[in-house]
């Protein structure tokens, strides 16, 4: 159910910057030899990692089990944030 589990009751907001601040970075960076990278949602969501003593388990995806490719009963547990999870926005 992912945001919208009724018994969840976690801080899950998150700051953001404001765009006016970006724009003036990038703009003062422009004239200096530092280099500029971005990440898209998807990265931030695959790369955070999960906070510690808190367990997510998931069930892997049905096809898995079909293909006989892990045996049944398989649990995993999440090592990094996954789309679903109230609190991935905040990690």
């Amino acid at each position: 159910m992912g945001n919208m589990h009724p018994g969840f009751s976690c801080d899950t907001s998150t700051t953001n910057a404001d765009a006016h601040l970006v724009r003036l970075f990038l703009a003062l960076m422009a004239d200096k030899d530092d280099v500029l990278c971005s990440t898209d949602v998807s990265n931030a969501f695959l790369n955070a990692q999960m906070e510690e003593g808190v367990t997510i388990l998931v069930r892997p995806p049905q096809e898995l089990f079909k293909l006989g490719l892990i045996p049944p009963g398989t649990i995993w547990e999440c090592k990094k944030a996954c789309y679903g999870l109230k609190e991935a926005p905040k990690l």
